[in-house]
């Protein structure tokens, strides 16, 4: 399974934070997971 998490937030707020952690423990769990942000986002 592959998953492409997208945002366009140039904040760090709770989407973003969850949208990281939800990441982190999908790629924890062997699931390829990335990330399709803004070029000024605090995420990148």
């Amino acid at each position: 399974m592959r998953i492409l998490h997208v945002n366009a937030g140039e904040v760090w707020s709770g989407i973003e934070q969850r949208i990281f952690f939800i990441a982190r423990y999908l790629r924890e769990k062997g699931i390829y997971c990335a990330l399709a942000i803004s070029p000024a986002s605090p995420m990148e």
